[in-house]
């Protein structure tokens, strides 16, 4: 099969003590030409893509899981977390942190 093209399909922050990654996922799209050639229509197959635990937000499980331990279990305040997420380079209201 030869690939036609991707599409970036999301991103997601992903939490490593003490640093932010940005993680990019691509969604490749591949052509079989042997079908093509055989018949009229193409035959089209995309790769999957990760799940994600909320849609349409950069935060990861690893993002998720940090925030809940600070908050329940170490009850850091919300001033404070969003603090450390400033500092780590994520804009992150109290608000955001809250809900």
């Amino acid at each position: 099969m030869k690939e036609i093209g991707s599409t970036v399909q999301g991103q997601e922050l992903v939490f490593i003590p003490e640093q932010l990654k940005r993680i990019t996922h691509v969604q490749h799209v591949y052509k079989c030409q042997a079908c093509s050639q055989k018949s009229l229509s193409d035959k089209v197959i995309k790769a999957p893509i990760p799940k994600v635990p909320l849609a349409h937000s950069l935060g990861s499980g690893s993002i998720i899981a940090h925030t809940i331990h600070h908050k329940f279990n170490l009850k850091v305040p919300n001033y404070r977390q969003e603090e450390d997420w400033h500092k780590l380079g994520l804009p992150i209201s109290r608000k955001e942190i809250a809900n």
